[in-house]
Parts: C-alpha cells; structure tokens; sequence
C-alpha cells in the first residue's frame, strides 16, 4: 500500500472518538491553573497589529539561532505571511503581541512554505483533491511560556479552517517539540526528520485531519475558560458548526463566519518597501495573483 492508499484508507475510517485521556493531559500541561485575565486573542487585521506579530516572531527567532541574516527593521515576515487567505491569530496584552500562531492556506500559485522540504507528501494529499493549510511562525514572549496560549491559538485556527472547509493542518517543527505538538493536537508524522536550510536547524513535518480531530478538539474546547471575548464567540460557533458538521461536510456549505485579514494594498506594499527582495523573487503568475487580489499594488505590471 502506498502512502497515497494509506491516506485515503485512514480519512475512509471511524476516527472520531473522544480522546478519554484528553483531561489527563490538559492537567498535565496545567491549563487548568491558567487564567487568561486581560489577554485578549484576535485574527490580526492592519499593518499596525502585523508590525507587533512580525516583530515578536522575529525577536523569538533571533535568540534561537534561527533568523540567518540580521534585519534592520527587526521584524520577521514573507511573502506568505501577506496573502489575502493568510491568518494570524494573536494573543495581545495591553496591546502588546504576547504569541502569535499564522495560518497559510494552499494556492496553485505560491504552493506552502512547507514545500521546500515535504512537497512530495504534501503533493500526495493535493492529488487526493485535499484542502491544506501550513501553520507557521509560532512565537511567543518568554514571560508566557509555559501558558499553553497555544491551545487557544489552534482553537482559533482550527473552527476557522472548519468553515473554510480545510481536510488538513500541516505543521513543521523542531524534532524535540513533536511530541508536545502530537500529545495535544491529534498530529500525526507526515515524513522523516530532514534539514532545514534556511534556518539551519532540523525539522519534521506533522499533519493533522480535521474531520478526525474534531470530536477531540470538541472536549479540548469545553475545558477551556471562555473570558477571552474572540474564544467566547469561537466557542458559540463550535456549539452550533458541530451538530451540523457532517451536513456541511457533505453538501460542501461551509459558513465564512470570522474574517481574515484583508490587508489593503497599501499595507502590502509597506511591508514589501521593507523587502523588497520579496517581490523581485515571484513568478509572474504569483504577480497575477497578487495584483488580481489587491489591483492598487500594480505588482504584474512589473514582470
């Protein structure tokens, strides 16, 4: 059986039943003894709030080894951090970004950062006709280690991919981290541990299926404390979205109910202005497909 076969079989199969060891290992990470507060947790929206969640990824980076060239403006960002369907879910303090969390859909044009090393079993799953999505850019400041602001940040991540109609969240990380990544997030391996170039470090590929996750992300949801106003509302959604999963599931009426980040022209090209090296390296479909959706960055014209 070949590892297309293997997919489809596993996706074809019961999967969906409550994790009974899923409160066991909530305590265990102390959420429990985690109280939010004034935290807030929103999907960044301007160039303002992505200035904060560039430049705290890029601070996170730098003190471990893994930005390989030093930036003046000291923020970290690409060119997939600034595509329409791109979102970043941020926890904020005091207007601060505290975490960030950036979720990367899959285009014909631009592909998945993750393609530079798992493109042939990221390919297995296109070619089964699966919508995937590349979370990225995790960071979070040294004080809030430790909060597990993470498992808020999937939640978020995970019901807004749910309406989006994603199958998979795709994910690469340190190898001394998969097993925090799989012990709460029903992560599964999607290849061998390989190098990772442009951060010179290794790196493992992890993919989780949604439709597999969801009665597991349902009781992760529900242990969760809801004063944090964006969880609250995810929280009423999920209530609602999973008695009717399987019927949007098989009629394919997904309901965009929370916004991405429509960033204006204008804050795409200020972010560009600060690379432009960003442009000058995209094909002239990538352009297109840039122009097509912000048509005041007159990028094709430049191809």
């Amino acid at each position: 059986m070949n590892y297309a076969e293997e997919i489809d079989q596993a996706d074809n199969s019961q999967h969906d039943v409550p994790d009974r060891d899923q409160s066991a290992k909530i305590r265990n990470f102390g959420l429990n003894e985690f109280r939010p507060g004034s935290l807030d947790l929103s999907y960044a929206s301007s160039a303002d709030e992505l200035k904060k969640s560039f430049s705290l990824v890029y601070e996170s980076y730098l003190k471990r080894g893994l930005v390989p060239t030093a930036k003046s403006h000291k923020m970290l960002f690409s060119i997939y951090s600034l595509l329409p369907g791109t979102v970043h879910a941020v926890a904020k303090h005091k207007e601060n970004a505290v975490s960030n969390l950036t979720g990367i859909p899959n285009t014909e044009e631009f592909g998945l950062p993750m393609d530079a090393l798992y493109k042939s079993e990221l390919d297995r799953l296109r070619d089964l006709g699966r919508n995937i999505v590349e979370l990225s850019s995790l960071a979070t400041m040294c004080e809030y280690r430790g909060k597990n602001l993470f498992l808020y940040q999937i939640q978020a991540m995970y019901w807004y991919f749910i309406y989006k109609g994603v199958d998979d969240i795709c994910i690469m990380v340190h190898p001394r981290h998969k097993k925090y990544y799989k012990k709460l997030f029903p992560f599964e391996d999607m290849g061998p541990v390989r190098h990772y170039p442009k951060v010179n470090a290794p790196a493992v590929g992890l993919r989780g299926n949604l439709y597999r996750s969801l009665e597991s992300m349902m009781a992760l949801s529900k242990k969760f404390p809801f004063n944090i106003p964006l969880y609250r509302y995810i929280n009423n959604l999920i209530n609602n979205t999973y008695k009717r999963y399987r019927q949007y599931r098989n009629n394919g009426n997904f309901q965009l109910m929370l916004l991405h980040n429509n960033l204006s022209g204008n804050a795409i090209k200020y972010f560009m202005r600060l690379e432009p090296g960003i442009a000058r390296g995209l094909n002239h479909a990538q352009l297109k497909c840039l122009g097509r959706v912000n048509p005041d960055l007159m990028l094709a014209k430049a191809c």
